[in-house]
């Protein structure tokens, strides 16, 4: 365990965003859409957007430790609410967009998520009430049209929302989940492990490589939400989700 200070610089979405905020690289873009005419967040909007998530999170009572799930197409989003449940301490699962039904049910009832945030493209994933053992609070849509009422409309959400402090967190708290697809593709219930950042040298520059465990039925990966310098989290897979988080 290190004995730096607690502050919320140990939040790793401090590294990746906050540390950038009042630099010369703070309107830099983090993050573009890989799309024609695809959108782009610089690291200054993206440090404002992740910290309305954190007021989102608490409106609707979701609370730190809690999983939240993520079936969310590479777009602007992805990384908004991804940091964002850091920052609040609430455990992103991002799942591969093109798993079956029956796999994110399996998946949902293993890691016993209550909310879920889900692209318009893909509403179709979203589980029937009878189909999964853990009731779903909140369903928030990711969709350009804000006539929705079954669902949460995002963006709507979000407007409402204004930008609150990230927490202090410890060495050891989880900073999100992540499903490999397993040997026999059949679901498998498994405490994740944590992966302690005195593990990876913090010098080395290294590289954590996911693309094998994005998708999956079976636990096999819980991050540190502690920071860990220059690591790319990237799924290759052009059916994954990526997340670059170089600098």
């Amino acid at each position: 365990m290190f004995k730096d200070k607690v502050t919320k610089q140990n939040n790793a979405a401090y590294y990746f965003i906050d540390r950038h905020l009042n630099s010369t690289i703070e309107n830099k873009k983090a993050f573009v859409e890989a799309i024609p005419d695809g959108r782009s967040i610089s690291y200054k909007d993206l440090s404002i957007e992740t910290n309305k998530i954190i007021d989102l999170l608490a409106k609707y009572n979701i609370r730190r430790e809690e999983r939240v799930l993520m079936l969310v197409l590479d777009q602007i989003e992805f990384p908004v609410i991804f940091w964002g449940c850091l920052k609040a301490g609430v455990i992103p699962v991002p799942v591969n967009t093109l798993l079956s039904k029956d796999i994110v049910n399996s998946i949902l009832n293993d890691c016993r998520a209550k909310t879920i945030f889900i692209s318009e493209e893909i509403q179709n994933l979203i589980p029937n009430p009878s189909e999964i053992d853990n009731p779903i609070e909140n369903i928030f849509l990711i969709s350009k049209d804000n006539n929705i009422k079954e669902f949460k409309h995002f963006k709507s959400e979000m407007d409402l929302c204004v930008p609150q402090e990230p927490i202090i967190v410890l060495q050891d708290e989880t900073a999100f989940w992540l499903y490999s697809s397993g040997s026999t593709g059949e679901p498998e219930s498994s405490i994740p492990k944590s992966l302690s950042t005195l593990s990876i040298p913090l010098s080395t520059g290294a590289s954590l490589s996911v693309s094998e465990m994005v998708g999956s039925v079976s636990p096999v990966l819980s991050v540190s939400i502690s920071p860990l310098p220059s690591i790319s989290l990237r799924a290759s897979d052009s059916a994954s989700n990526s997340l670059d988080c170089s600098t």
